[in-house]
């Protein structure tokens, strides 16, 4: 599910519910086109990395006990 969110011409907002992403983008795009103003998109992540709220790693261990082993590589 996709919602789309935007304020009217009489400043009022508004929204509507979408099942497809690229529905969802198109009509964001078209809403921006015309002038609407304060669009916006969004959408309930089901596959979200840990649990909700706030989770931590301790020693490379996360709550649940599963390692972690994720590096961030910088280039300079």
């Amino acid at each position: 599910m996709y919602k789309v969110y935007w304020t009217d011409r009489d400043g009022k907002p508004d929204a509507e519910e979408f099942s497809d992403l690229t529905v969802a983008l198109k009509v964001s795009h078209s809403l921006r086109n015309d002038g609407f103003e304060h669009v916006v998109m969004s959408s309930q992540v089901k596959n979200n990395v840990g649990k909700l709220g706030v989770d931590s790693v301790v020693d490379g261990v996360l709550p649940d006990g599963n390692v972690y082993e994720w590096k961030m590589r910088r280039t300079q």
